[in-house]
């Protein structure tokens, strides 16, 4: 019957449902001026909230009552409405199905790049570690070698100021020893 085939999908608010419910039932009972009458009601209710897979019901029903009523061209009509909306709520759902998967796309290559910017960003931190570790090992080196000049530098200065010393004390000896050889007690 019409009721199995569509009265699991419809969910209509009361007034709706109501005529679409009696349109059923007078379809069933054969009287289809009536039923027309209902879906025609609903229908109008309907498109004034929201056309949608409800409405493709609606059509759907009023097809079915031009076929029992051996209205064929109207029928076809149903038909062809029917199929032109099922078309364009297809191709509605298909363009947010896409909408959705570019939306999805491109957040995940904005993730893709953020991570990308991040790894870049730890990369040169790392580099800049490394020169400034390189840079305080080579500073370290340097203070280490002019430390090690500056100490010997020092030490050479001292013995230099010893060997001046050691030469003085030689020479005053060497002095005191001539004066004591050519001046005799």
């Amino acid at each position: 019957s019409v009721w199995e085939r569509f009265g699991h999908i419809l969910i209509l608010p009361d007034q709706i449902s109501l005529h679409q419910t009696q349109a059923m039932a007078y379809l069933n009972m054969g009287k289809l001026d009536q039923a027309r009458q209902n879906v025609q009601l609903a229908r109008e209710k309907k498109e004034t909230l929201n056309p949608d897979d409800d409405l493709l019901a609606l059509i759907a029903l009023q097809t079915d009552i031009e076929i029992a009523a051996k209205n064929y061209e109207a029928a076809f009509e149903f038909q062809k409405s029917y199929q032109l909306i099922k078309d364009s709520l297809q191709k509605q759902n298909s363009q947010q199905a896409y909408r959705s998967l570019l939306l999805e796309y491109e957040t995940e290559a904005r993730e893709r790049e953020i991570a990308e910017l991040e790894q870049q960003n730890l990369q040169k931190q790392r580099e800049q570690d490394l020169l400034l570790a390189g840079i305080g090992i080579i500073g370290l080196i340097g203070a280490g070698i002019i430390a090690f000049f500056w100490y010997r530098n020092r030490q050479n200065r001292q013995l230099l100021t010893q060997e001046r010393e050691l030469d003085h004390m030689k020479s005053r000896f060497f002095t005191q020893i001539s004066h004591e050889l050519r001046t005799p007690l």
